[in-house]
């Protein structure tokens, strides 16, 4: 019998969970509502996670078109100048004279 009613109540509040989902998807704010009521919280709550998400995955985006750019542009004598070169002191180690 536990086990049973587990599988109730686990069905039930997926349920509950389901229908809130969609009740928020078609909610909209009242000037007739308390302020920030717990309905009010969980559709900005939801609002700002996904304007959140968009921002990852657009910024996402714009630095893998940034990579893929740089991979095609040639590079310019300018920057070949800029860069630091490492050279190596091979002159031979000249006698002392003492």
């Amino acid at each position: 019998m536990k086990l049973f009613a587990k599988k109730v109540s686990k069905s039930v509040s997926s349920k509950k969970k389901k229908s809130a989902e969609t009740d928020l998807a078609d909610y909209r704010p009242d000037e007739s509502e308390p302020f920030m009521n717990e309905r009010q919280k969980e559709y900005f709550r939801r609002k700002l996670l996904d304007w959140k998400a968009d921002i990852l995955r657009e910024s996402k985006y714009t630095l893998e078109q940034l990579q893929e750019e740089s991979l095609h542009l040639p590079i310019s004598p300018i920057a070949l100048r800029a860069r630091p070169t490492r050279r190596l002191n091979c002159a031979p180690a000249t006698a002392s004279a003492s």
